[in-house]
């Protein structure tokens, strides 16, 4: 990978994903590499890597898949999958096996390069996920598309599951986060902006 582009774009399904206004920022930053988290991949932005923590939501996105698979996205997912999937949702293996996959750790008490004091559960966001292996793929500005930390709808209905928590208590956890791991990572000339 060329660590020499370290413009990146997270993409998060938020209701203003998709706006007009949103599209054209998203063209108009011109990012090196974009991510979409969660059911964000779905629409006509080509992405280069899709963040996901839950095999809930992949099992709620397999069920939609008629026109998601692209052969050149990344697949950024927990470990742990590697075995999850095939021994437990027989189901999901063969849309799994679709995607070229790179894993993280989940639950590493570091989760960045810079330090970031002060956080615990931080894996518990995948924007946040998706910005720690933005930073380590050399990432020095990162923009934030779709994070409206608020509402209880992402941006398209039918993705929610069990697991989906949008609350006003959730938004402000997320958002408390975010502020934490933005001001550190301005420490170390790293920028991020939600646009």
């Amino acid at each position: 990978m060329n660590m020499e582009l370290t413009r990146w774009g997270i993409c998060c399904p938020g209701p203003s994903l998709y706006l007009r206004a949103t599209q054209q920022q998203i063209n108009n930053d011109e990012v090196d590499y974009l991510v979409a988290l969660n059911c964000a991949v779905f629409g006509s932005i080509k992405f280069d890597y899709w963040a996901m923590l839950d095999i809930e939501m992949f099992k709620t996105c397999s069920s939609k898949s008629l026109f998601l698979v692209r052969p050149d996205i990344v697949l950024w997912i927990p470990k742990r999958w590697i075995t999850d999937i095939p021994r437990d949702y027989d189901p999901l293996k063969n849309f799994f096996n679709e995607f070229k996959r790179e894993t993280f750790s989940y639950g590493l008490a570091s989760p960045f390069s810079v330090p970031i004091p002060n956080i615990t559960s931080w894996w518990n966001y995948s924007l946040f996920v998706a910005i720690a292996e933005a930073i380590t793929r050399g990432a020095k500005i990162i923009n934030i598309y779709g994070s409206d930390m608020c509402g209880t709808e992402y941006f398209r209905r039918g993705f929610k599951n069990g697991r989906t928590r949008h609350n006003e208590k959730r938004w402000a956890e997320e958002s408390a986060i975010f502020n934490i791991i933005k001001y550190e990572c301005k420490k170390h000339d790293i920028c991020i902006v939600r646009r």
